[in-house]
């Protein structure tokens, strides 16, 4: 058991003080002997500085002793071996979007060159390169610091050029169907009505006196006169069943290709890779 010593006081301090402060003193050695029959050791408060200037000189007596770097926002816990990530510690690499620069320990993904915190969470500082997130969309896949350039879409099918095509077929020419018609009943006989008028001829001799007692006999000269009878003739009318007329035309049909076998091509096409879906505009953030 080491020495203990006990401050030398004034002769004027009062006695009951003196004793107090003994005893103080006893109390607190005798809490020395206690810790050190149990290793227990009362750990030393947080170191701070940047993270190039973390010890690692440490010994399993200073297991438990907090490291803060104060230029990567990291907090590490000696573990009586080495450092490691202290509780809650959001690892290097982690990404998020944010409406504003988180600060200290995060960086935009601009493509730069940065140092950070290495992933064993030992207390090492490593380089790399940042991905450029400028104007990409993110892909849930395997991590790449390279964006994937945009790929224009393909198109499947056939680019020959357009042939017009030629129907091959026949068209059914329309017949006609229709029951035989035979009307049954009588033609009325045309009538004259009017003045038919007579003709005739005048065969009697004549004799004319010429002078006294004597006379002249004029032969007998036959003769037609013409007439034009005056009156009308009636209309032939038809009188008992006229029977119905009744049939069908068929309808064309066309029997055949309607188009010869064509290609639609494609001509010439071009597909932007340019155009974007809606979107929304934040930036990105990786851990250091």
């Amino acid at each position: 058991m080491p020495q203990r010593e006990f401050p030398t006081l004034p002769p004027s301090v009062d006695p009951l003080v003196r004793m107090a402060i003994r005893r103080a003193y006893e109390h607190i050695y005798e809490l020395a002997d206690l810790f050190a029959a149990v290793k227990v050791r009362v750990p030393a408060a947080t170191l701070r500085d940047n993270l190039v200037n973390i010890p690692h000189d440490l010994t399993t007596a200073d297991e438990g002793i907090l490291f803060y770097a104060l230029d990567f926002d990291h907090t590490f816990r000696w573990d009586g071996r080495q450092w490691q990530w202290g509780s809650g510690e959001i690892k290097p690499g982690t990404m998020s979007f944010a409406a504003a620069d988180p600060g200290v320990g995060w960086h935009i993904l601009d493509g730069a060159t940065v140092d950070r915190a290495e992933l064993d969470g030992h207390g090492g500082i490593e380089t790399i390169v940042l991905p450029n997130a400028a104007g990409c969309y993110f892909k849930h896949d395997t991590f790449s610091a390279t964006p994937v350039v945009a790929s224009a879409p393909s198109i499947s099918g056939s680019t020959a050029a357009v042939s017009a095509g030629t129907p091959a077929g026949t068209v059914s020419q329309p017949s006609l169907t229709m029951d035989s018609y035979t009307p049954a009943g009588t033609v009325s006989q045309p009538s004259f009505s009017g003045d038919a008028g007579t003709t005739g001829s005048n065969s009697a001799s004549h004799s004319f006196q010429v002078g006294a007692g004597a006379s002249i006999t004029v032969a007998e000269q036959p003769h037609t006169h013409s007439f034009t009878p005056t009156g009308t003739v009636s209309q032939p009318l038809f009188s008992g069943s006229a029977d119905t007329l009744t049939g069908t035309v068929s309808q064309p049909s066309f029997t055949g290709s309607a188009l010869g076998t064509h290609d639609h091509g494609v001509g010439t096409l071009a597909v932007a890779a340019t155009a974007e879906p809606l979107h929304l505009k934040v930036p990105m953030y990786t851990r250091l």
